[in-house]
């Protein structure tokens, strides 16, 4: 890739909980949030939603930035600049299936945030974060990791 690809995701949280992917890519199975590129002429926020609603058919209402996360592949060289908004469900929480869903994508599914702590995330970072980060009533600044 000769230039960093920037990506939106999002951290849905509803009543408590946080919605994950499971993702496979080659043999390696990892949790992770919902999102991807963005297109021309679309915002950061816009991105984060309509990834939200192609990967996990959830409609999301897009809050503030949470996380920025400069992730380098070492094994490729693949540069993304990952941006992370905090969201929260506007209608029906639960995942669907989407004619536009990723096909490495096996599930979603709501997880508690002491749960989270269990999961193979990505990024591994997470593991820790995103517990103190989104438990109720928690308000950090932007982290850049």
């Amino acid at each position: 890739m000769e230039y960093p690809r920037a990506t939106a995701l999002t951290l849905i949280t509803c009543q408590g909980k946080l919605l994950l992917l499971r993702m496979r890519e080659e043999d390696i199975e990892y949790w992770a949030p919902p999102g991807g590129g963005l297109r021309q002429g679309e915002t950061l926020p816009e991105a984060a939603a309509r990834e939200a609603r192609e990967e996990a058919g959830i409609d999301v209402s897009v809050g503030s930035l949470l996380y920025v996360h400069d992730f380098i592949n070492p094994e490729d060289g693949c540069h993304k600049v990952e941006v992370y908004f905090r969201a929260v469900p506007v209608g029906d929480p639960a995942p669907r299936k989407t004619a536009r869903q990723d096909a490495r994508i096996l599930e979603a599914r709501w997880f508690s945030m002491e749960s989270v702590r269990h999961l193979p995330l990505f990024p591994p970072e997470f593991t820790e974060m995103l517990p103190v980060d989104l438990a109720e009533g928690a308000a950090p600044e932007v982290r850049y990791f």
